[in-house]
């Protein structure tokens, strides 16, 4: 919520209270003190039901964690059936379909680093 919005029912609780407190029963701009309590209630209302969204939000992310879990260990053993499944296995179009790298198209692992061959030749022209 913008510092503004903060400030203003901040405000709006203040007079309430004082109003409440100095004159309960005198009268505003042509308003009453009920009358100015309906006028502000959607301000009350909209605040509460946004503190019943976060907690409520909060509980489902509490929720999703948990349930987050149980879908990862399933999805662990179906990992582990598929690349042992010899119809299937970590060469097989389901696997890179899974979103793994099949084991024909895996690198080598072999690297080339440029910098080094850099560094090699400006050693050699000094030399």
């Amino acid at each position: 919520m913008s510092p503004i919005n903060d400030e203003t029912f901040e405000k709006v609780e203040r007079i309430i209270q004082a109003w409440e407190h100095h004159a309960p029963e005198a009268s505003f701009s042509g308003l009453t003190l009920q009358q100015f309590k309906d006028a502000t209630k959607p301000s009350r209302d909209v605040r509460t039901n946004l503190a019943e969204s976060a907690l409520r939000t909060a509980g489902l992310k509490a929720e999703r964690s948990v349930v987050d879990r149980n879908s990862r260990v399933f999805a662990e053993r179906i990992i582990g059936s598929v690349r042992g499944d010899a119809a299937y296995g970590p060469d097989s179009p389901m696997w890179g379909a899974m979103g793994f790298v099949r084991a024909s198209e895996r690198s080598t692992g072999l690297t080339r680093k440029g910098i080094r061959r850099q560094t090699d030749e400006k050693s050699e022209t000094q030399a």
